[in-house]
């Protein structure tokens, strides 16, 4: 028999290219399902929201224990994404909320971000605050929209807000969690600077939007602290809080490509979907293996 012949053949280098493919997907499992996604130097905030009691919400991004958020007027623990999640009372939607003690390092001045987490709610109305490290004045609000949109208000000084929504609706016709990721650039590179990104528990997430970021350069320094939800007392009060619940909450002080948000959406998804993964990965394996046999036999 020439071995040679064998290994360089087609069928061979096929075999080869499934079985990469397959401890491909392997590696990826393993990656996804034990939240190996690398934590990038830009992450400020993170929120798993599995504590499930108490009032403290621990963050675990570089801004440290100052980013920790204590859950005040009507907010507390529901069941999330995987683990346990924020859960907004909606028979209080102008005071459900939590909020850090004070300003976080890290949110001023900045000039890119990417905000990602998980939604589940039935409430889409107009001016229901997501998050928000805002005064009015400077600072960032992300906020849901009547018609199933998302909207980024940048305010980078007095009176001169940028505010840009995706289109469509799509965020409201995803049933149960819904993943979203919303990255800005204020570089000044390009017209086209904030993306709005979906998918789900079952849906990879895509860019859905891309829209004119407005002229904003900066969020300039925000006094206030960070919050998610609302505080009646701490923003303006013709806005209301969010109603449902809130998972896997991040923000990075960079914009994530969408890969990496990809990435991101699969650390939060449940076990079972990445047991799917890595079926899928060993039925290649088994039938690269099948497919040896044969030749060599």
């Amino acid at each position: 028999m020439n071995t040679q012949h064998i290994q360089n053949s087609p069928k061979r280098r096929t075999f080869a290219y499934q079985s990469k493919l397959a401890a491909l997907a392997l590696v990826a499992y393993g990656f996804f399902a034990h939240g190996a996604v690398p934590r990038l130097n830009a992450q400020i905030l993170q929120y798993d929201f599995n504590e499930g009691t108490g009032t403290l919400a621990a963050n675990s991004g570089s801004a440290g224990t100052a980013g920790d958020l204590t859950l005040g007027g009507a907010a507390g623990w529901g069941p999330g994404v995987e683990g346990a999640a924020y859960s907004a009372d909606p028979s209080d939607e102008a005071n459900t909320y939590a909020m850090t003690a004070a300003p976080v390092t890290g949110l001023d001045n900045l000039s890119a971000f990417t905000i990602t987490g998980w939604l589940n709610s039935n409430a889409w109305l107009d001016e229901l605050v997501v998050m928000n490290w805002a005064n009015g004045g400077a600072g960032a609000t992300l906020r849901l929209q009547t018609s199933g949109e998302l909207a980024l208000i940048l305010q980078p000084f007095w009176d001169n807000n940028v505010f840009v929504s995706s289109t469509g609706g799509e965020y409201a016709e995803v049933e149960g969690w819904v993943f979203f990721a919303v990255s800005w650039d204020g570089s000044g590179a390009t017209t086209d600077k904030v993306n709005f990104y979906l998918g789900g528990e079952d849906l990879t997430a895509s860019l859905v939007t891309t829209a004119d970021r407005g002229g904003a350069t900066t969020t300039s320094v925000s006094p206030e602290a960070f919050m998610v939800g609302q505080s009646s007392t701490a923003l303006e009060n013709w806005w209301s809080a969010y109603q449902g619940s809130i998972d896997d909450v991040r923000i990075y002080g960079s914009v994530l490509d969408l890969t990496t948000i990809q990435g991101v959406q699969a650390e939060a998804i449940p076990e079972p979907h990445c047991v799917a993964l890595v079926g899928l990965a060993l039925g290649a394996l088994s039938c690269g293996r099948r497919r040896l046999r044969r030749l060599l036999a």
